[in-house]
């Protein structure tokens, strides 16, 4: 009877301690789960600025192409003209040098 008592003692030491246990790890998975929920919220705040954070170089990236193009477009008509006038230039040069032969001509005949 005295042995049973004793067996039944230590049972209860262990459920005892078990429950303590089971007691400490509810705890520890509870503040595990609050430390994950506030990780979480914390990676969702740094998620939403690192979208708009895209979105805002996106917009200076379609702006700064824009102004490329625009600027593209400016030199584009900037060498035609500048071609162009090299051009007049060049022709102006031979009409005066004709001139001058004729002129050279004129002399020598009057």
């Amino acid at each position: 009877n005295n042995s049973l008592k004793t067996g039944n003692s230590a049972l209860q030491s262990v459920i005892e301690g078990l429950r303590a246990e089971r007691n400490l790890w509810s705890k520890e998975l509870a503040e595990q789960g609050a430390q994950l929920a506030v990780d979480r919220g914390d990676l969702q705040s740094d998620l939403k600025g690192l979208r708009r954070e895209l979105v805002e170089r996106s917009e200076q990236l379609q702006s700064l192409t824009d102004t490329s193009r625009i600027k593209e477009l400016q030199l584009n008509d900037a060498m035609e003209t500048i071609t162009k006038l090299k051009q007049t230039i060049i022709s102006n040069q031979s009409d005066k040098e004709e001139m001058r032969k004729l002129q050279e001509i004129i002399e020598s005949v009057s």
